[in-house]
């Protein structure tokens, strides 16, 4: 935990030493060190506090941020990953204390939980078994080994650094276990200088830390908090998703604090020399005097009432006559700290009577806002009231504790507190009365009096029993300064008591003189018997636990039940000093040593011993085994290379007296000047240093206290002072010298620099850029005017700096790193938006740039991209966009240089389909909104009272409060939770949805005092005793918390506040893109490629998150885009269901639609389960869902693909099938993208040279019924295509259609040469005495892979090859001489079967006894005949195969273009009428017409129609089942288990007309044509249409309101 409330100090004295991280602006790091129990606590709190995370999910979130980290830094050195071992005795007592106080939280949190009448799990997780040497250490230990040699073996990020892991076993705490190895790394002579290091952790301590190490090239990775209003407003806050995928992390820059201190000491003339080195030493000490982990604060140094400024005050003015520092190399000079001290004596008086004032001041202004707790009032500050500090403090030391999520934490509750005999106060009444009497030297004796006795348990007149807490005190800050410089200087030495002595009693401290006895760290079952309390002893061994609850056991008293939280001084509960026993450590070891080892199991004993420190050490050919076995079995598989050695070495010894620890100065050969790449420093601008208070803002608000502002004193500034000096007037900018700086470079963001360069210069009167100048019109000059003034106040106020006057801004463009454009080159990518800048902070030079942005460099590199064999990448050629790609290893003397080979897995079969219905669903569901005023009309409600509902209604009754308001809106935010609220008509005022009204509908009537106290209150009462004043207090809190309970139940509770200009696709169109989605999407078989170029796959770099960006990621997204994560392979399992196109799996091979977006992020609705996938705050069903970088995700539905034509054309070699054959010797250009069976090497700009043909195989005159997939509803899809060019994202055929060619995607332009088309009627019937259904789809799973209510084939106008809508399809003519396999409908058995897309369809003749399923199973969709009676003929010809003259083909070739355009015309003109006639209602899930929908048959409830008696139950069952369906009761099958008659569709027509009255159209005088007429019509031409309108008649049934018109 550290020092509380430093880290905002720091931040705001310093303001620029907090550095925001990108992916372009995090330095080169070397070596990277993990604090792991920050991250333990952190992933095993979930986001969501009601509900509660499995181990398994905490395992794989500690996975996934491990890994996260890592490829945001990617160390190159060293990873050293270190978890607290046992700790020493000092500590001991701060673990000690926290623990007690949690388990006491936790119980009281039940309890309350019980009481309002939640359901609680006594074997919740323990937050306490995050401790040394228990089973759940022990397990987690175990799976980050694994997880370590997983990672070496298939990361090349983790494959780099040698990785160091410090687990539970190894003693020592975390942190210094870290520092530990710095320093021996030090001690070697051959220690490399200038090594640049970053350090993750949370605790303020850490600061100090990384400072005594003198490494300047240090930096601290922190997460960025956001903290809201302290207080429990009564329900979950609502997220805000506010730039969702910004990495959130921070870099506390060590160096620029060391700068920071430089130039605030420097300027002192001192009588010795100045040494920036030893006044960090100094300030180090300093800060622990406010207390840390090991000693408690003096009790007048307060960081939030400025005892550190006043402290350096006096350090600064007292240092030239001290004679020297402080301390050197940790040893403390006694003499010279007795002069700091008796100095911050002599203010003591002062510091309790301000303290005494401010408490009396906040306990009147509790009095007059009524806010009196149980009778009585103290010193403490209402929770509203607390100033800035203690907020801040209290919400970090909340996520310090880990009390709170940490990670993804938007805005924080309080976490809950236990009861305590006193709340905080600065000062008791009854010490207050001491000071506020006027008679300041008495107060002062009669506090101190009280102090030493209450506090310390001793008699202030007592001087050897003050001397001793002096001493104690004074060997505690030799402890510390020891611990921190050379290690542990004693295992058992802690500081007894609970609070420190005053700093006026810290006399004659010379003479104190310290000696520490090194001793041995506890086992770790002793520690836990030291730490736990008896709520938590279930995580100690069994035959331990009588010693915590058996009430003869020796050491009973350890464990008290009941203690006192004393908050006196404090400003804050969390603040509080637990008052509990310290350890007897000689008691403990007795009563530990009563338990003989036999007791324990052989793991436990094993748990109970010290381990190794293991590294693990890159090694390709390593053959080990250890740490190799999968711990997750069924989520992670083994490793089976693991590419890495593991070296255990015992812990380091520890140091000798004569040898140093961390020494005050900088290795040899540090080289300050230039600096290191990143780094930010100082230096680039000319500054002076001026102490002053400011209200620096860095935290969110302003600072009270003192900060360092930087006065520019830059070259460019003093020539502009000189040039306005000489001619007394400004200077333009249209200045010749001032021209010369357009498109220059140069570097902004100071002290972080990034590039930029200059496009523009204004003044207040122009604009000058490289086309000329413009003068300003008045409004621009007034926005100019504004724009100045605002830069200037934003300049001093969020960094710290004071530029002077703004009169010239210099216009530029960031550079955002490099790019590889679709064409292979490397271009640096400059943004789109520009920034200003006053031209007084112009940096022409960058003293230590970034190598990885070197231009030059990056091109020498360009062809130096590696493809090692196995390297798993994306294929962005066009035919296969977007699919993932394997690399092969070369084939011995083939194949070019250069050239790769390698293995495209094909999209699903159905991604075109996915595409275009993607985008339909995202066009027709939509939310209509309505207006405020009409919706306050529908509640009887005042406006005022539906604007406070729909914001926030903060009441409070006793110790109840809540916020009663939905919290929907946020208008000075521009916030709101989409599908609830949106700004109205030109963002006046608001509307909201039906669903908000439907929510607002049911809050009224449950709880209507809530509408009725709204309606009444004419200001903001929060109090509800005033409110209803004859009501009991206890029955208001009961109320106010059933309202409570009632709030966290309604789902829109989940759903985050968006900025209003986000774009967030409606829950109904969530959930239609999932129903839409097949059940499983079988992927094609895999195609073999060689002579790929480099250029046509994503470079793997990319995946690993390289500096170099890819052209084809990132860009513009619409709502509905199909896209394919390929950022970081930060993934730990493979998702379950969904269309995942990689071995690996995961997120990151799974493709997904885009459902929002967020700034810089898109929401995606996945195909399926993704790791750490959500629900989308309720939106769809499972975790599919998942907030992704845009620059991370791929758009399909915008390829940007690559082309590769002639000789640089990958050729496919080989087609993998389901049996396991081949396809040898059928070379084909996967970038031609041609659909239709043509000779690749015959098509113009192939580049591929004319192979033999292939030995002619004899074509079947039907495909089996296996491969007739797709049909439902009498719908249809082509056939698989032929060997020799197989649709890209299609299934390749199976080896018994391999011969057999499909119909192309689209009709040719004109009919080819003389070809034979071949009918056979399938042989298969139904087995005579079957009882199957004969309505049922068939059972098998290949036949039956396209049935489901709202599935069948794609959508007949998507392009089977890319997934990209409006993608060419090429139609090429047919080769002669190859059948074609046809099929004919019977028209007396249901609709004809028709492709839309074809032009030629023979229809095999049905026999009169085949059943309809049969039937329409049975038909396969290929090209429309070009004559429609010879169609006819053909339909009705007894004759069981036909072959057609290749001359009639040709005779009616223009004649059959004509007919097939009047026929899509009369087909497009009725399908417009019915979706007129059958509109139905607008927002619903099947809003739109089922034309629209997934194959054309998107909304049919195959269990309604059942009821309905037009679909047999046991067919609504199956159907029922898939994912579309909807899963109503069924209608009982007629008796005798034949077909329903209902199905007959004309008498069904008939049904529906007799029960119906004639309507007309909309717009039309004439009544609309008869149902039959209309059926008979849409079947003739249109069979879709048709399909769908007896869609629209299922859904409706008998004597129910059917389609409207």
């Amino acid at each position: 935990m550290g020092i509380p409330k430093f880290y905002r100090w720091l931040s705001e004295r310093y303001p620029l030493v907090n550095q925001p991280i990108a992916g372009t602006n995090v330095p080169i790091i070397d070596n990277l060190y993990f604090d792991m129990n920050g991250i333990i606590h952190n992933c095993t709190h979930g986001n969501d506090p009601s509900r509660k995370l499995t181990e398994l999910e905490m395992t794989l979130k500690t996975f996934d941020y491990l890994d996260k980290l890592v490829h945001i830094i990617k160390p190159q050195q060293l990873l050293y990953m270190a978890v607290d071992g046992v700790a020493p005795r000092a500590k001991m007592n701060q673990q000690r204390a926290r623990r007690f106080k949690t388990a006491r939280e936790r119980e009281e949190a039940k309890a309350k939980a019980r009481r309002e009448g939640a359901e609680v799990n006594d074997d919740d997780f323990d937050s306490n078994c995050i401790t040394p040497g228990t089973a759940y250490m022990a397990r987690l230990g175990s799976h980050i080994r694994f997880f370590i040699r997983k990672k070496m073996a298939e990361d090349p990020v983790w494959q780099k650094p040698t990785i160091v892991f410090s687990g539970h076993e190894v003693p020592g705490e975390g942190e210094h276990k870290i520092m530990e190895y710095i320093r021996w790394a030090k001690q070697d002579p051959n220690y490399r200088p200038n090594q640049r290091h970053c350090l993750y952790g949370l605790d303020a301590d850490l600061i100090m830390l990384s400072l005594v190490s003198h490494e300047p090239f240090f930096c601290l990775l922190r997460e960025v908090v956001r903290f809201g209003q302290g207080g429990n407003k009564g329900q979950p806050a609502r997220e805000i998703l506010d730039n969702p995928c910004a990495d959130h992390f921070i870099l506390l820059q060590i160096g620029l604090v060391r700068e920071y201190l430089d130039l605030e000491f420097a300027n002192h003339s001192l009588p010795f020399p100045f040494s920036v080195e030893r006044v960090i030493d100094d300030f180090v000490m300093m800060c622990m005097l406010s207390g840390n982990d090991f000693l408690p604060a003096l009790p007048t140094l307060d960081i939030g009432e400025g005892a550190l400024d006043k402290m350096f005050a006096i350090y600064k003015a007292l240092l030239p006559s001290l004679g020297g520092y402080l301390t050197e190399a940790g040893a403390l000079h006694k003499g010279r700290l007795q002069v700091l001290l008796h100095r911050l004596g002599q203010l003591e008086q002062d510091v309790l009577e301000e303290r005494a004032q401010d408490a009396e001041w906040f306990e009147n202004k509790q009095s007059k806002r009524g806010n009196e707790r149980n009778g009585q009032t103290n010193g403490r500050a209402a929770p509203t009231e607390l100033d800035e500090d203690d907020q801040f403090a209290a919400q970090l030391a909340a996520l310090a504790t880990n009390e709170v999520p940490l990670i993804d934490a938007v805005e924080l509750e309080d976490p809950p507190v236990a009861k305590q005999q006193q709340e905080p106060t600065m000062m008791s009444r009854e010490a207050r009365a001491f000071f506020l009497a006027g008679d300041g030297n008495a107060g002062l004796m009669k506090w101190k009096e009280r102090y030493y006795k209450e506090k310390l348990h001793i008699d202030s007149r007592d001087e050897s029993a003050r001397r001793g807490v002096m001493s104690a005190f004074i060997t505690g800050l030799e402890w510390c300064l020891q611990y921190y410089y050379r290690g542990v200087a004693s295992w058992g030495w802690f500081y007894p008591y609970h609070f420190a002595p005053l700093a006026s009693d810290c006399l004659d401290i010379a003479s104190v003189v310290t000696r520490f006895e090194p001793g041995q760290p506890f086992t770790p079952f002793l520690q836990q018997l030291a730490v736990l309390p008896a709520n938590s002893s279930k995580l100690l061994p069994q035959a331990f636990w009588a010693l915590m609850h058996d009430l003869n056991s020796p050491i009973r008293d350890f464990y008290p039940l009941d203690f006192t939280i004393d908050s006196e001084g404090k400003r804050a509960e969390w603040e509080g000093v637990v008052l509990i026993p310290f350890i007897d450590e000689r008691r403990l070891l007795a009563a530990a040593n009563s338990v003989p080892p036999s007791a324990l199991t052989a793991d436990e004993r094993q748990r109970n011993q010290h381990g190794n420190i293991l590294y693990f050490v890159s090694a390709p050919d390593s053959q080990e085994t250890a740490f190799c076995a999968s711990t997750l079995p069924g989520v992670l598989q083994s490793v089976t290379h693991p590419h890495s050695r593991c070296i255990p070495r015992p812990s380091p010894p520890p140091l000798q007296p004569h040898v140093p620890g961390f020494i005050p100065h900088l290795v040899r050969g540090t080289r300050l000047k230039d600096g290191a790449p990143g780094f930010a420093s100082l230096a680039p601008l000319q500054t002076q240093g001026d102490l002053r208070k400011a209200s620096v803002n860095v935290l969110g608000t302003a600072s009270k206290k003192e900060s360092i502002i930087l006065i520019v004193q830059s070259r460019i500034k003093e020539v502009l002072d000189r040039m306005r000096a000489q001619t007394g007037v400004r200077v333009a900018a249209t200045d010749p010298a001032l021209q010369e700086l357009l498109g220059k470079r140069c570097w902004i963001r100071y002290p972080f620099l990034q590039e930029a360069i200059v496009h523009a210069i204004s003044d207040c009167e122009q604009k000058m850029d490289a086309q000329g100048s413009k003068a300003h019109d008045r409004e621009g000059a007034q926005a100019w005017a504004q724009t100045a003034q605002k830069l200037g106040r934003d300049l001093l106020v969020h960094s710290g700096l004071e530029a002077g006057a703004c009169d010239l801004l210099l216009h530029l463009r960031p550079c955002e790193g490099l790019v590889r454009t679709v064409e292979g080159a490397i271009e640096k990518r400059w943004s789109k938006s520009e920034q200003v800048l006053p031209v007084q902070l112009y940096i022409p030079r960058n003293p230590a740039p970034d190598p990885r942005l070197d231009l030059e460099a990056a091109k020498s590199r360009a062809g130096d991209i590696a493809f090692p064999p196995g390297t798993q990448t994306f294929y962005l050629g066009r035919a296969h966009y977007g699919c993932m790609a394997t690399v092969l290893p070369p084939l011995d003397g083939q194949g070019e240089a250069g050239k790769l080979r390698v293995m495209v897995q094909p999209a699903p079969a159905s991604a075109a389909s996915i595409t275009k219905s993607a985008k339909r669903i995202m066009a027709t569901v939509t939310v209509k909104y309505m207006p405020s005023g009409l919706v306050a009309r529908k509640l009887r409600l005042s406006p005022r009272s539906l604007g406070r509902i729909v914001g926030t209604v903060p009441l409070r009754a006793g110790d109840e409060s809540a916020d009663l308001g939905l919290n929907v809106r946020h208008g000075a935010k521009g916030l709101r939770v989409a599908d609830a609220a949106a700004p109205g008509p030109d963002g006046q005022g608001w509307t909201y949805s039906p669903a908000l009204l439907a929510v607002l509908q049911q809050y009224q009537a449950r709880f209507p005092w809530v509408f009725q106290f709204l309606e009444g209150d004419e200001g903001f009462t929060e109090n509800m005793t005033d409110i209803f004043p004859d009501q009991p207090v206890s029955s208001l809190a009961t109320q106010l918390l059933a309202v409570k309970k009632w709030l966290k139940t309604v789902a829109l509770a989940r759903r985050p506040l968006v900025k209003v200009a986000a774009l967030v696709a409606p829950e109904e169109a969530v959930r239609a893109l999932q129903a839409m989605l097949p059940p499983t999407q079988k992927l094609p078989p895999t195609i073999e490629m060689e002579n790929v170029s480099p250029a046509l796959l994503l470079p793997p770099a990319q995946l690993g998150g390289s500096s170099i960006a890819v052209a084809q990621t990132g860009g513009h997204f619409d709502l509905g885009d199909r896209v394919v994560f390929v950022g970081p392979q930060t993934g730990t399992f493979q998702a379950s269901g969904g269309s995942d196109d990689s071995a690996v799996g995961g997120i990151y091979r799974v493709r997904g639609t885009v459902v929002g977006v967020i700034d810089d992020a898109c929401e995606v609705l996945f195909d399926g389960v993704v790791p750490e996938g959500t629900d989308l705050h309720g939106r769809c069903k499972g975790n599919c869902g998942k907030i992704v970088a845009a620059n991370d995700l791929l758009n399909l539905s915008k390829s940007h693909a690559v082309s590769a034509a002639g000789m640089h054309s990958p050729q496919i070699v080989r087609r993998a099938v389901e049996d396991g054959t081949s396809y040898a010797n059928a070379a084909a250009s996967v970038d031609s993208a041609v659909t239709p069976p043509i000779d690749i090497a015959q098509a113009p700009g192939s580049g591929i040279k004319k192979k033999k043909p292939a030995a002619k195989i004899r074509q079947p005159l039907c495909p089996p019924d296996r491969y007739a997939k797709g049909f439902s509803m009498g719908r249809g899809r082509p056939l698989p295509s032929s060997p020799t060019a197989v649709a890209p994202g299609s299934q390749s055929p199976s080896p018994k259609t391999s011969s057999i060619n499909a119909a192309p995607s689209s009709p040719p332009a004109t009919i080819p040469t003389p070809v034979q088309l071949v009918a056979s009627q399938e042989k298969k019937q139904t087995p005579a005495g079957s009882k199957r259904d004969p309505l049922a789809p068939p059972t098998d799973k290949a036949a039956a892979g396209g049935f489901g209510a709202g599935r069948g084939r794609p959508p007949l106008d998507a392009s089977p090859t890319s997934e990209a809508p409006g993608s060419p399809r090429q139609g090429s003519p047919v080769p002669a001489n190859i059948p074609m396999p046809v099929s004919l409908g019977d028209g007396a058995s249901g609709p004809a079967l028709r492709h839309r897309d074809s032009q030629v369809s023979v229809l095999h003749h049905q026999p009169a006894q085949t059943t309809p399923w049969q039937a329409r199973h049975s038909y396969t969709s290929c090209w429309q005949l070009p004559h429609q009676e010879h169609s006819q003929q053909v339909r009705n010809s007894p004759v069981h195969s036909l072959r057609i003259c290749p001359s009639l083909l040709g005779h009616h070739q223009q004649q059959a273009q004509q007919q097939a355009q009047q026929q899509q015309q009369q087909g497009n003109m009725l399908l417009q009428q019915l979706l007129h006639q059958h509109q139905p209602p607008a927002g619903s899930l099947q809003s739109h017409h089922p034309a629209q929908h997934p194959g054309g048959l998107g909304g049919a409830p195959p269990a309604a129609a059942a009821a309905a008696g037009y679909l047999p139950s046991q067919n609504a069952q199956q159907f029922a089942q898939r994912p579309g369906g909807v899963g109503q009761q069924p209608r009982p099958m007629p008796a005798g288990g034949g077909a329903d008659p209902s199905m007959d569709l004309l008498s069904m027509l008939r049904r529906q007309e007799a029960a119906r009255p004639s309507a007309g159209l909309p717009g039309q005088l004439a009544p609309p044509p008869r149902l039959t007429d209309t059926w008979s019509r849409l079947q003739q031409h249109q069979p879709d249409a048709a399909h769908a309108f007896w869609e629209s008649l299922l859904q409706s049934g008998p004597g129910k309101p059917g389609p409207r018109g």
